[in-house]
Formats: structure tokens, sequence, C-alpha cells
């Protein structure tokens, strides 16, 4: 419900609600085993249906680090965000 509420009461773009995505997954433990990986893809299966793409010099591993330290909370949202807004560049035929 994260994107939902975020969608309804501030003005957000694509970024925010699949960080939105990514976390509230991760920290759902909705599955036994793989929430953060299933999060971090919903995330970026997201923004790639919403035209947006991942530049391909992010280094995914650094990427990977940052996003569990979201998800252990030593890492703010926002901070997570600009962190991602970096890396985030248009889709092919998006421009």
């Amino acid at each position: 419900m994260r994107p939902r509420n975020l969608w309804a009461y501030e003005e957000p773009d694509a970024l925010m609600l699949a960080v939105s995505y990514m976390q509230g997954i991760a920290m759902a433990h909705a599955f036994e085993q793989g929430n953060k990986r299933t999060g971090f893809d919903a995330g970026f299966l997201f923004l790639n249906a919403n035209g947006w793409d991942i530049h391909t010099d992010a280094d995914h591993e650094l990427m990977a680090v940052v996003f569990l330290e979201l998800v252990e909370r030593d890492r703010t949202t926002r901070e997570f965000e600009t962190y991602l807004a970096d890396y985030i560049i248009p889709a092919p035929g998006m421009e």
C-alpha cells in the first residue's frame, strides 16, 4: 500500500514509487526466501515499465549494498532515491 499512499497524498515520480515498491516488498517478509531480491527486481521492473532504465555504468553490486542499507534502515528512502537518480536514464526510445 505504500506506493498507493504516495500516489494519493503526494506528488511522486516513477523513482519514488519504485523505491516504495522495493522497500515495501523487501520488508514485508511475504516469502520464505528472496524478499529482498523480489523487492529489488520489482522496483526496477516498475521503472522499466514506466520508461526508465539503469545506466550501463551502474555498479550493480554497490547498488545492492546500498539497497540492503535501506532495508536495514541504515539509509533513508530519500537517500536511496538520490543514490538511484544518478543511474536512472530514459529507456531507449523514450527520450
